[in-house]
């Protein structure tokens, strides 16, 4: 599948030239039924000696799929080729050359005609394809919409098998918008699939792919993977200045940052056994980013600023995080003979930790002495008035009269 960045888009680093979005699996990948709908390169007549598949004919023979890397709200072009059926020997009369099928996309109801487009072949010569060019464009109603190609072709003779023909079927997308992040632990909910049908739950998923690279690959999905910065945090205590002169003040900040995802829970994550799904993760970041990725960790800096007479500073810090999703895919032998696609694993993930790409905002918040304060620097002997006191910081986004940045120091 092919996408194009909406300029809408935040800023985010260019994905590395490689395919972060394969190509829609192939029409009827995972579903029910035995009987064959793959038609030959020879077959199918085509001058790109693609294969295709074929429509049954009979109301309820359809075929399906998802794609994978579309989220909701996205722009959606579709685009194939549909030919009348070349098999030798299907009927021939007037009743029978227009052979119908219909498009619908999503899970809701079939009959949504919002969500669905009819098409038709008209059979001209018994034995000859006839390729033409179709798409449709729509905006997926859910994340990984299901595609079906359904035949309304009535069925008028024993042998089913002469139902129109599709190939090259192909998508690409303008990603939606991607939701503003409302906080570190505010993620998607995890999903699982497995062939075409959802998961009642990831575990099966999971347990697959924390095996690794050995099981699973695992693709950022570029339009949903961003870094930003969190909300502010009030760091530490208060330093009140009861002098006349301003003073000088340093102070090593520490702060522990932790990772989220929405598979398991933090400590289960940290585990040895989840160590190769972790270095999945992190490769597939990095390879996208081009800097490394953190799960958890501390961070300490040290800051100096000064504090004005009759006021107080504190420190907020705006911690630099990353949020990023993506796509594990269980690995199987493409060149089976056997329908790989019918129980391949798809577990959608999300994980959100501080950035390594990127420094935290530190920045020194000054006001009024509070009534706290006043009182406190009433106490001192004169001697002392030129101390700063620590007092209890206000809460985070409380008013300040100045608001500076911090540039952090080495240690």
């Amino acid at each position: 599948m092919r996408w194009r960045r909406p300029s809408s888009t935040p800023t985010s680093p260019s994905p590395p030239p490689r395919a972060t979005h394969g190509p829609a699996t192939p029409p009827g990948a995972g579903t029910a039924g035995s009987y064959k709908r793959q038609v030959s390169a020879a077959s199918a007549q085509r001058k790109d000696k693609l294969q295709a598949a074929t429509l049954h004919r009979g109301t309820g023979r359809r075929l399906s799929t998802r794609l994978w890397e579309v989220r909701k709200g996205a722009e959606v072009e579709l685009a194939w080729e549909d030919s009348p059926t070349s098999r030798p020997g299907c009927p021939n009369g007037r009743a029978d050359r227009t052979q119908s099928y219909t498009l619908a996309w999503g899970t809701g109801p079939g009959t949504d005609a919002a969500r669905q487009r009819p098409y038709r072949t008209e059979r001209l010569t018994p034995g000859r394809a006839r390729w033409s060019p179709r798409s449709a464009t729509f905006t997926a109603p859910e994340d990984q919409p299901r595609i079906t190609f359904t035949s309304t072709t009535a069925t008028r003779e024993p042998n089913d098998s002469c139902g129109p023909m599709l190939a090259n079927v192909r998508a690409s997308q303008d990603p939606a918008r991607p939701a503003t992040v409302s906080g570190r632990t505010t993620l998607p909910e995890a999903r699982a699939f497995r062939g075409n049908n959802l998961e009642g739950t990831v575990h099966d998923a999971l347990s697959l792919c924390k095996r690794g690279g050995a099981a699973c690959s695992f693709t950022i999905h570029p339009w949903a993977t961003r870094p930003y910065f969190d909300a502010a945090q009030v760091v530490g205590d208060a330093s009140a200045n009861c002098g006349r002169h301003a003073i000088g003040d340093r102070r090593t900040v520490t702060v522990e940052l932790p990772g989220h995802n929405n598979l398991v829970g933090r400590a289960e994550l940290a585990k040895e056994e989840y160590k190769p799904l972790r270095e999945l993760v992190g490769d597939g970041f990095e390879h996208y980013a081009g800097h490394s990725w953190s799960w958890d960790g501390g961070r300490s800096r040290n800051v100096a600023w000064n504090v004005e007479p009759g006021e107080v500073s504190w420190i907020e810090l705006q911690a630099a995080r990353e949020r990023a999703e993506g796509l594990f895919t269980q690995l199987v032998d493409e060149n089976s003979r056997t329908d790989h696609e019918a129980g391949r694993y798809r577990l959608f993930a999300a994980f959100d930790t501080p950035s390594r790409g990127r420094s935290d905002r530190l920045y020194q918040r000054s006001g009024p002495l509070t009534p706290d304060a006043s009182a406190a620097c009433a106490k001192l002997r004169p001697t002392e008035a030129a101390l700063l006191l620590t007092v209890p910081a206000p809460e985070a986004g409380s008013p300040a009269r100045t608001s500076v940045l911090l540039i952090p120091r080495r240690h």
